[in-house]
């Protein structure tokens, strides 16, 4: 049971997890040990006290059961800050070296599960819980590693390449060993096939943590077109809350979730951003941090802003003035109203440039609203 958004060393319990202790503690918890009233086989105990074999975790979670309430308490405060190494089962699995223990919930795992949703995952078979992420993308590898190690201590990855003939795409895979899958596990559940979902974790977690986690998932299965930005999977739950946390969360408003057929391989689902206004939202509240889709759209909001928002506030200042030819003394509420627009923060905007420039003089009636008029010949 995840508690405080952080999972401790003792939650590892019957996870098959073995931990390696610097060599003084190890000598007090099988001293301790030797003393008790415990009788059960145990083999290889020298092994342990010299340090040679890891430990079973089940194994020290018994020892301490067997001891005084204080020394318990003493002893697992000691062990806990002393943790060489963390692995999952007895074999050759790399381990966490100088663990960062308790692992803390952050932005940054946040991120991780975003790519796990997106092109990653924690492998089930082969009785391993192997972390997995692919992308041709070097820098999105890059920041999936630096995220694994800035979460969890040092621990080796292993890389290797494929390519797909059909498309000549050659694409990156970097893995990681159990032990971090172990732990992932804890935070977000099963990350394979269909039963990834949205962590309940990842929403109710803070609007950083939840702009990583979107982040990462555009990174891995959005795109941007001419005049959208476009997100599809195969997995309608995770296409369904990313659409809630948008609306929700960042006040993006995306289309309707649309279903595509591809015959005999599996329907995918779409939403879609477009329009200047949920565009530049996007931009400015999640954005890419793949390079090249996060150059891709800053190219499109800058040739949107140069064609279209320049114009139209240049015409606007006309036809702001242009009201000013039949009537005087108009209100802000009144100006907008014979424009057909709304008095917006843009829109007084424009009356506050117009009246800094003396164009427009403004005073305030009785009511104190600010009455406008034009200060230049009709």
């Amino acid at each position: 049971m995840l508690k405080n958004n952080k999972i401790n060393l003792w939650e590892l319990q019957n996870k098959h997890v073995y931990i390696k202790i610097r060599k003084q503690i190890v000598k007090e918890l099988f001293d301790n040990f030797s003393k008790s009233a415990l009788k059960f086989k145990i083999r290889d105990i020298w092994h342990y006290k010299t340090g040679l074999y890891m430990i079973p975790l089940d194994l020290v979670i018994k020892i301490l059961k067997s001891l005084p309430p204080k020394e318990k308490t003493r002893l697992k405060r000691l062990i806990g800050s002393n943790i060489k190494c963390l692995r999952f089962g007895y074999g050759k699995g790399k381990a966490i070296k100088n663990p960062k223990l308790p692992v803390m919930f952050s932005p940054c795992l946040a991120r991780i599960c975003g790519h796990l949703i997106g092109d990653g995952g924690i492998r089930l078979s082969k009785g391993d819980y192997a972390v997995h992420y692919t992308n041709k993308n070097s820098f999105l590898i890059k920041q999936f590693k630096e995220d694994i190690l800035n979460t969890f201590g040092s621990i080796e990855s292993y890389y290797y390449k494929y390519k797909i003939e059909d498309d000549n795409i050659g694409l990156k895979v970097i893995r990681f060993p159990s032990i971090i899958g172990i732990i992932l596990m804890e935070f977000f559940g099963p990350m394979i096939k269909n039963k990834k979902k949205v962590p309940v974790i990842i929403l109710k977690s803070n609007k950083k943590s939840k702009r990583l986690f979107l982040q990462a998932l555009f990174d891995d299965e959005g795109c941007v077109s001419s005049n959208r930005v476009t997100i599809e999977m195969s997995n309608k739950k995770v296409i369904k809350s990313i659409k809630s946390m948008l609306e929700s969360d960042f006040f993006i408003a995306p289309s309707n979730m649309s279903e595509r057929s591809h015959g005999k391989w599996q329907n995918s689902y779409r939403l879609e951003i477009h329009g200047k206004d949920d565009i530049t939202s996007f931009s400015k509240k999640i954005g890419f941090s793949h390079p090249k889709k996060k150059e891709k759209l800053n190219e499109y909001i800058k040739k949107y802003k140069n064609k279209k928002i320049e114009s139209k506030r240049g015409k606007l200042k006309s036809l702001i003035i242009d009201t000013f030819k039949n009537d005087d003394n108009l209100s802000v509420y009144q100006i907008a109203e014979r424009l057909n627009t709304q008095p917006k923060r843009s829109f007084r905007k424009h009356l506050y440039t117009l009246e800094r420039n003396n164009i427009l003089k403004v005073r305030k009636n009785k009511y104190k609203v600010k009455i406008y008029s034009l200060n230049i010949k009709k």
